[in-house]
């Protein structure tokens, strides 16, 4: 499991060092990198509708803006991770999302 999120942490980075690249990680795994294409200098990322994801790990429009606050994440985004197994059942995301948008 932790090779699948070193990988897409290494796609990331490749991406931050091609500038006319954007690179998007699939699968549920590697879920968290389409949130932090843009703080790795993404140019497109992908989202569905709320009517349909079309691919395992994609995201809703509404998930991207609601929770995660995709307008506002910048290359000057600080990133924090939450470390447990299994960590797919955690709300983390939802209350500490919430809590650094106050701050």
């Amino acid at each position: 499991m932790y090779r699948v999120q070193n990988d897409a942490l290494k796609i990331l980075l490749f991406g931050k060092q091609h500038q006319k690249v954007s690179v998007i990680c699939v699968g549920k795994k590697g879920e968290f990198a389409r949130v932090l294409g843009k703080v790795f200098g993404n140019l497109i990322d992908y989202a569905s509708d709320d009517s349909a994801v079309i691919a395992e790990g994609q995201l809703t429009y509404k998930e991207m803006i609601d929770i995660y606050h995709y307008p506002d994440l910048n290359e000057e985004t600080a990133i924090y991770g939450l470390i447990g197994d299994p960590i797919e059942k955690s709300p983390g995301h939802l209350y500490h999302n919430a809590v650094f948008q106050k701050t």
